[in-house]
C-alpha cells in the first residue's frame, strides 16, 4: 500500500505477513525524474524528495576569453567531473554563438551521468578516458604519459583530490570554475529508514543540520559520496554500482527486497 500528499512525500508499506506491516520512509536529497519515482512506487518504494544543494551558472568575465580561445584549439585535454559543468559550458558556448564550431576536445570525465552529458552536448569530442570516481579518473589521465596540461571545468566546491594528484605528477591544471554550488540545508523533522545522496555537497548540507538515527541506511551515488558520508556518520552505507539515478533507485529497491526476504 502507498500514500502521498502530492508534495513528494511517500511511505513504503511492505506486507510481510497477514499480521505485520513494515512502513519505511525514504528521503532523497535531490529531485529525480518522475518515471524513476513511479518505478520505485511499483516496487513499494516511496520517496520524499528535497533538494539540499542548488547549482547556478557563474562564469567570471576574465575567464570568457580563455574559454573562447579553448573552443578554437585542436585537441586540448579537457576534464569534466560533473554534468553541471558540461551543460553550463555548452549553454554558454551557444550564447556566445560559438555552437556552430566543431569542438574537437580530448575529454576525460566521470562515467555514466557526466559521460552521457558530454556525448550529448559535445558530440564531436573524443572521449579519451573515463573513471567511476575522481581518484580513478586521475589514474587514467596519468597513464597518458604525453599529457602536460589539462583544462578542468568545475564548480566552486570541487574536490581537491583530482587536480592535486595531477599537479603532484607535473601536469599543469587550468581550473575554470563555471558554476556555484550552494548548500541549502533543511532540518528534517522525522526519522527516515533510508537517505539517498547524490553528491558530497549534499552530504555536507544534510549533516550541517541533521543527525541520523542509528538504523538509518545511507545510499551513495559513488565512492566519493560514500566517503563523505563515512566522515559524518557510522551508519550503513550502500553504494550504487553506477553513477546514475536509475541505478541508484534500483539499488534502493534491491536492498529493501533483500531486507524483506530476511524478515
Amino acid at each position: 500500500l502507498a500514500s502521498g500528499d502530492g508534495s513528494g512525500f511517500y511511505v513504503l508499506m511492505i506486507q510481510v505477513s497477514h499480521f505485520k506491516t513494515i512502513m519505511i520512509n525514504i528521503l532523497c536529497t535531490r529531485n529525480i525524474p518522475g518515471p524513476l519515482i513511479l518505478h520505485a512506487a511499483s516496487e513499494n518504494i516511496y520517496v520524499q524528495e528535497q533538494d539540499f544543494i542548488s547549482v547556478q551558472p557563474h562564469i567570471r568575465k576574465e575567464d570568457i576569453p580563455l574559454i573562447i580561445s579553448l573552443i578554437q584549439q585542436d585537441m586540448p585535454s579537457v576534464i569534466f567531473t560533473s554534468k553541471h559543468a558540461v551543460n553550463i559550458l555548452a549553454d554558454f558556448i551557444a550564447q556566445q554563438k560559438q555552437d556552430s564550431v566543431s569542438i574537437k576536445w580530448k575529454v576525460y570525465c566521470i562515467s555514466e551521468i557526466t559521460l552521457q552529458a558530454v556525448k550529448q552536448r559535445f558530440p564531436d569530442a573524443i572521449i579519451e578516458g573515463k573513471g567511476s570516481y575522481a581518484a580513478e579518473l586521475a589514474g587514467v589521465i596519468l597513464e597518458e604519459k604525453n599529457i602536460k596540461e589539462v583544462w578542468f571545468f568545475c564548480g566552486n566546491l570541487r574536490r581537491d583530490l583530482l587536480p592535486d594528484r595531477l599537479r603532484e605528477n607535473d601536469i599543469n591544471v587550468n581550473e575554470i570554475a563555471i558554476y556555484e554550488t550552494k548548500l541549502t540545508p533543511h532540518a528534517v523533522g522525522r526519522d527516515y529508514k533510508g537517505i539517498i545522496f547524490f553528491s558530497p555537497s549534499a552530504v555536507e548540507s544534510f549533516f550541517s543540520m541533521n543527525k541520523l538515527a542509528r538504523e538509518t541506511v545511507c545510499f551513495a551515488i559513488g565512492k566519493t559520496t560514500a566517503s563523505a558520508i563515512k566522515n559524518k556518520a557510522g551508519n550503513e552505507i550502500i553504494t550504487s554500482e553506477k553513477q546514475e539515478a536509475q541505478t541508484m533507485i534500483q539499488t534502493v529497491i534491491d536492498y529493501y527486497k533483500q531486507k524483506h526476504l530476511q524478515v
